[in-house]
């Protein structure tokens, strides 16, 4: 019998919007960006827009100018891959 499999992703970008909703003026959310040629991407990509600005949550504290996230499932863990910028 073939495995259940749950699309976590479709929800992944408007959890995000709604996470630091009191800076979407300061921030670029971007959902799923190609890296090379098919299928890989990534599952968002945040860029923050004005550099010198706090946002406050924890998340944010590793956070740097461009912040690649990638999420598998609630199970599984959730990777942000750090970029110096």
């Amino acid at each position: 019998m073939a495995e259940d499999r749950i699309a976590w992703h479709p929800a992944l970008l408007p959890a995000l919007q709604l996470t630091f909703e009191q800076y979407l003026d300061a921030l670029d959310i971007q959902h799923e960006q190609p890296l090379n040629t098919e299928p890989l991407r990534i599952d968002a990509l945040i860029i923050k827009k004005i550099r010198d600005m706090v946002i406050d949550n924890p998340i944010t504290r590793i956070w740097r100018r461009v912040n690649v996230f990638e999420y598998k499932s609630p199970s599984v863990s959730f990777s942000v891959v750090i970029q110096k910028v």
